[in-house]
């Protein structure tokens, strides 16, 4: 009898020494799980960090590239030939224009389209409004300046003309050119 009590005992003693080290293993897999995941979470809020800091420097030296592309512009439309000579400068400044369009969009940059568009003021800077009978209000019918996102970030806001509905009746209505601001502004028309 006493050797079954011994044992007994001893199985006892076994058990709560195996529960204590599935209740050890337990908390232990437990904090593991907890680490893994506050490590995963580390990760992907620097991958996040990372990924927004490269678009913000994308963005800086954007800007100042699309400064260029809209001196581009502005020669190619003042250029206007009349000689062979004066042809071959205007195609230079296109194929040049070309050029940066095509390397903006393969760095993922593209045009944010206005004219006809219901005004998003998240994409677009409204610099006037304007009467109109063939645009619907609140809608773009001018783009002065154009504008370009990177995916969803907004690079440079397209500078727009908004047609604020039909004017006083038997009224004139401004025709693009009209809506355009005075050259002091620099402001061009630009339907693409």
């Amino acid at each position: 009898r006493k050797k079954l009590e011994i044992v007994q005992n001893e199985l006892a003693e076994e058990r709560k020494k195996n529960e204590s080290a599935e209740e050890a293993l337990a908390q232990e897999k437990d904090s593991y799980i907890r680490l893994a995941a506050d490590f995963e979470n580390f990760r992907k809020r620097n991958q996040k960090e990372l990924s927004e800091s490269a678009a913000r420097a994308t963005v800086v030296v954007l800007k100042q590239l699309l400064t260029v592309l809209d001196n581009f512009e502005l020669a190619e439309e003042a250029v206007k030939p009349s000689t062979p000579g004066e042809e071959s400068i205007k195609n230079s400044y296109s194929g040049i224009n070309r050029q940066l369009l095509d390397m903006l969009v393969k760095l993922g940059v593209e045009p944010i389209e206005s004219v006809g568009q219901p005004f998003d003021p998240m994409r677009m800077d409204a610099i006037s409004t304007a009467p109109s009978d063939t645009v619907h209000e609140g809608s773009v019918m001018a783009q002065m300046k154009r504008g370009y996102a990177l995916g969803e970030l907004v690079v440079r806001a397209a500078m727009v003309v908004v047609s604020a509905g039909p004017g006083p009746a038997g009224g004139a209505v401004p025709s693009e050119t009209d809506a355009a601001p005075d050259a002091g502004t620099g402001g061009t028309v630009n339907s693409a």
